[in-house]
């Protein structure tokens, strides 16, 4: 389910949007759309897909437009964590949409997220490879959350492994492996030049050494 708000025309003429009329905006305009439900207390509306891969490509799109207007979008996880509702409405939402408690969605996205100083928490963390650079990018992370409309506590800080007189750099990310996968699609297919070179991304194996900072005496 992805979260999406402001439905509201840019032209205040048009009038406030029906149920149907969303519901058909969505079953025609974007891909793999299987459900949208509305909730009575409020405007927002969650939009199921057919798997996690498609609803990480519609939260990827650069901009999504309803009657000229931008519409806001949110996993309905980060959604619940964002929102200050009262406990029954979020319990309300996480139970229609996800077949759980609240305490239960919060936990689960509390145990897998980044930590501020960079660390990653859980099991469910996977990194993405970024390869290769001249000379460590100190703008990487911000980088890589931009091109992939990511959230910061999606990302943890850059690991680097220098070979070769070159650096490549880890990312552990937050999602799913399938979206995770998407996203290094997506990454390549944009062909991001950094320091005059396309930097390309994989899925990081296992198991390799990384360079820690070791001050000389």
């Amino acid at each position: 389910f992805v979260a999406v708000s402001g439905f509201q025309p840019k032209m205040k003429n048009m009038g406030k949007p029906s149920d149907m009329d969303i519901c058909n905006y969505f079953l025609h305009n974007h891909k793999n759309v299987t459900d949208v439900k509305f909730l009575n207390w409020t405007e927002v509306v969650f939009v199921k897909f057919q798997d996690v891969a498609a609803a990480e490509k519609f939260l990827g799109l650069s901009y999504v437009m309803f009657y000229g207007s931008d519409l806001t979008l949110n996993d309905v996880e980060s959604f619940l964590k964002k929102k200050n509702n009262d406990q029954n409405k979020k319990d309300e939402i996480a139970r229609v949409l996800l077949g759980k408690k609240f305490a239960d969605v919060s936990a689960n996205v509390t145990e897998t997220s980044v930590a501020a100083n960079g660390t990653t928490k859980g099991t469910n963390m996977m990194e993405v490879e970024l390869s290769t650079f001249t000379t460590k990018e100190a703008n990487l992370r911000n980088m890589f959350i931009s091109e992939l409309h990511l959230t910061e506590d999606d990302v943890g800080q850059p690991n680097w492994v220098k070979k070769d007189q070159k650096f490549t750099a880890r990312l552990a990310v937050k999602l799913e492996e399938n979206a995770i996968g998407y996203l290094v699609k997506k990454w390549n297919d944009l062909q991001i030049n950094v320091g005059g070179e396309t930097v390309s991304a994989q899925l990081a194996s296992k198991g390799v050494k990384r360079e820690h900072n070791v001050q000389k005496k």
